[in-house]
């Protein structure tokens, strides 16, 4: 067939590289195509750049603000409840936004709208800098050691933080643009690889991109955020504190505009793929069809108006095999979300870390298993071409051996010795996980709202210098501390930090098996996306990629880590007061904190498991003889008749 020059300049815009400037007739997009960077129209290239963004978006999300956010506390007067705010309004705005996004997008120019949303994302991180630049300089020159220690009538020294407090709603509105701004990335942009690549080679592109997005892009974050929070906030003054003295605020917004610009630079290439990539046609063409049951509903509809959408929408909700698939990977991110906020917690308090141990053996696990399991199950799903069947099999295998590894919480350490929770304090007997008052420090008049745990010459743990009774700080040291018991005539002494838990030896052991159950997980997220993508019609592949990221934000996102918070707070050996909002829990019963998380764990497998055995039982594979041919941008199933 021959084109008419008009013809082939709309073919040319479409998958030539360019920008786009104007509108044409029938609202058919101008671009000015720049023909010397055709070679730049490939997979992988288009590959290089959603990885590099998807890197960026788990940088910020998923690292800088979880680095950032006790740093936000102190410096702009937040309370944990604010902060949950923060974290929070990204998941709602993408969750409200990823319908309309979708749907729309799906069936328009996949690579603008995920361009333009990571501008709007790049201005997200912009806007959340600006209380650093609007807010007065952070004043330190009140603060001293004294106020730390053991002084009769002991008053907390307030200052005019709580001012600061209307920023709050600058973060929020950072987030909310954060959200709305990569609702595009997880849905269309994976999309759009699987359309310009083979079928067999699609599951490869998805792991890649994965394990930039969700291991490797996270701990960058935590490591350039740590690395900033060594900074002073206002670089180049000096505050005469160094960065583990309590009232230490570190530079926490420089990782934000740095990723600000990196964003919208990244966002100009995607901006110039074209809809389709060249030599898309032919690739699909090639594609056999997996669709649940034949259903073809619709499937040749190029209607992009919101009229169509409840009828859309209702093609993929009767399509059981799709709702029990994202069912059971929306149940793996809540398990990753909750372990993620909460595995910290239990290394501090099983084996006695630090916070930065912590972060680091958690990290290291994590990052490790995380993007091995996603790049391995994309590797194995395409060498192996396994079919749905097979992936489901796969699945399932893998969430039986992740249960498994679960048991790993049944070994467990004896308690921390804490001052007033787990032990008595010198002559009592009294426990209490919230009221550390003993004879001993009751003149100090000490106050919960200041955790800084110390570790004594009796090695063990104290909430804070006040609450040890100490009196002094010499070169380092905390001395005269009544609470605890010293040589002979001499008062006890206390470092900073928790005494290390030195009588358990099974933290490697643990982090083996933890390394599996992460592993095992995460390795069906490749081929749990390749089940949704090829189980629905081609042309309702980014609606349904949206479905399942609306699920994983208001099941795995949202309620899951919040109700595993509520489930662990009945573990708490010590609360710290939260003025007017209650309390937040500092360490745990060990006992009771390895069975509750394995009674989570339980919970996400066996539901994990019943979803794919489900999914596996509904499923009704095509019939032999069923083809696929190009309709437009989408692609038209054809049974042939008996």
């Amino acid at each position: 067939m021959v084109l008419t020059s008009s013809e082939q300049i709309c073919r040319e815009s479409e998958t030539g590289c360019g920008l786009q400037y104007s509108y044409g007739c029938c609202c058919k997009p101008k671009r000015y195509i720049f023909k010397f960077m055709r070679c730049f129209a490939t997979p992988q290239f288009a590959l290089a750049v959603l990885s590099a963004i998807g890197f960026l978006q788990g940088f910020v999300i998923s690292g800088l603000v979880n680095v950032v956010i006790t740093t936000l506390e102190k410096r702009f007067g937040l309370r944990s409840r604010d902060s949950g705010f923060i974290v929070s309004s990204y998941n709602f705005a993408s969750l409200l936004a990823i319908p309309f996004v979708t749907y729309m997008g799906g069936k328009g120019h996949k690579p603008l709208w995920v361009g333009w949303g990571i501008v709007l994302m790049g201005l997200g991180c912009f806007v959340f800098t600006i209380p650093h630049f609007a807010a007065p300089s952070y004043d330190v020159t009140s603060i001293n050691e004294s106020q730390f220690l053991c002084v009769e009538d002991h008053v907390k020294i307030a200052g005019e933080v709580s001012a600061l407090h209307i920023y709050l709603f600058v973060f929020i509105l950072a987030q909310v643009m954060n959200g709305v701004g990569t609702s595009s990335l997880y849905t269309l942009g994976l999309t759009y690889l699987d359309e310009n690549v083979p079928q067999q080679a699609s599951s490869v592109y998805h792991g890649i991109y994965y394990a930039c997005a969700s291991a490797l892009g996270p701990a960058g974050g935590y490591i350039l955020g740590g690395y900033t929070l060594q900074l002073y906030t206002d670089i180049g003054m000096s505050s005469g504190l160094n960065d583990t003295h309590p009232s230490w605020v570190g530079a926490w917004w420089l990782g934000f505009l740095i990723s600000g610009a990196l964003l919208i630079t990244l966002a100009v290439p995607m901006l110039m793929f074209p809809r389709d990539l060249p030599g898309t046609e032919s690739v699909r063409n090639n594609r056999g069809t997996q669709v649940h049951d034949n259903n073809t509903d619709n499937n040749g509809q190029e209607d992009t108006s919101l009229k169509s959408f409840p009828s859309a929408l209702a093609v993929l909700l009767r399509n059981a095999p799709f709702i029990f698939t994202a069912m059971a990977n929306a149940l793996d991110l809540g398990l990753v979300s909750g372990f993620s906020a909460f595995t910290p917690k239990f290394l501090e308090s099983m084996y006695g870390l630090t916070a930065t141990e912590a972060s680091v053996y958690l990290g290291a696990v994590t990052i490790s298993s995380g993007a091995l399991g996603m790049i391995l199950g994309g590797v194995i799903v395409s060498k192996a071409n396994l079919d749905i069947r097979g992936i489901q099999r796969f699945c399932l295998l893998n969430t039986i051996i992740a249960l498994a590894c679960g048991f790993i919480f049944f070994l467990r350490c004896p308690n921390q010795k804490f001052a007033g929770a787990t032990v008595p304090y010198l002559n009592t007997t009294t426990l209490s996980s919230d009221n550390f008052t003993a004879s001993c420090n009751h003149p100090c008049s000490c106050s919960t709202d200041e955790y800084n745990p110390v570790c004594g010459s009796d090695d063990i743990t104290y909430f804070s210098t006040c609450f040890a009774g100490c009196h002094d700080y010499v070169n380092g040291t905390f001395v005269n501390c009544s609470c605890i018991p010293g040589n002979e005539a001499l008062l006890g002494t206390a470092k900073m930090g928790k005494c290390a838990n030195n009588t358990c030896t099974n933290l490697p052991l643990f982090l083996v098996f933890f390394f599996v159950l992460i592993f095992t997980t995460l390795m069906c997220w490749t081929p749990n996306l390749q089940i949704v993508m090829r189980i629905v019609p081609f042309n309702f592949r980014s609606l349904a990629v949206g479905v399942q990221w609306m699920l994983n934000r208001a099941i795995g996102g949202i309620p899951i880590p919040i109700i595993v918070g509520q489930v662990l707070d009945q573990a708490c050996s010590v609360w710290r007061s939260e003025p007017g909002e209650g309390s937040s829990c500092r360490m745990y019963f060990t006992d009771e904190m390895s069975f509750y998380l394995f009674l989570v764990i339980l919970f996400h497998k066996m539901s994990g498991i019943a979803c794919y055995v489900i999914s596996m039982l509904l499923y009704k594979a095509p019939k032999i003889g069923t083809t696929t041919t190009p309709v437009g941008n989408a692609s038209k199933t054809s049974i042939p008749e008996p």
